[in-house]
């Protein structure tokens, strides 16, 4: 990764503070077992299923405003998923110099990386 990378990549979230911030995988006040999550589902008049309890509409408000400069997220970066794809790049040009297919000081073009607002490249 380029100079600096590793500084943005470390004001990421861990998946680890996303389930400890949204309660992921925890037992709630007298729940029934380690991961047991009480949810409260409510139907709505178009024919969908929502959760009112206090995790689900905590996380529905982190993806509607939780994105940069408070807009909806349509994925959730993690430094470990920030991370892996950095590393499979380079491992991908590694094998491609390797092969012959791309010279040694020659740049990996990537065409797209994960369409949306730019955030991920």
């Amino acid at each position: 990764m380029e100079g600096g990378d590793e500084d943005n990549i470390d004001a990421l979230p861990s998946v680890r503070d996303l389930e400890s911030r949204f309660g992921f995988f925890t037992q709630p006040e007298g729940g029934d077992g380690p991961t047991s999550v009480h949810h409260e589902l409510v139907p709505t008049a178009a024919g969908c299923v929502t959760c009112e309890c206090v995790r689900c509409k905590t996380w529905a408000a982190f993806i509607e405003t939780g994105g940069p400069g408070g807009t909806r997220q349509y994925e959730v970066l993690t430094r470990e998923h920030v991370r892996g794809l950095a590393q499979l790049i380079l491992h991908v040009r590694a094998h491609l110099v390797a092969a012959g297919g791309l010279g040694q000081g020659q740049p990996l073009r990537v065409l797209e990386l994960g369409a949306g607002n730019g955030r991920l490249a």
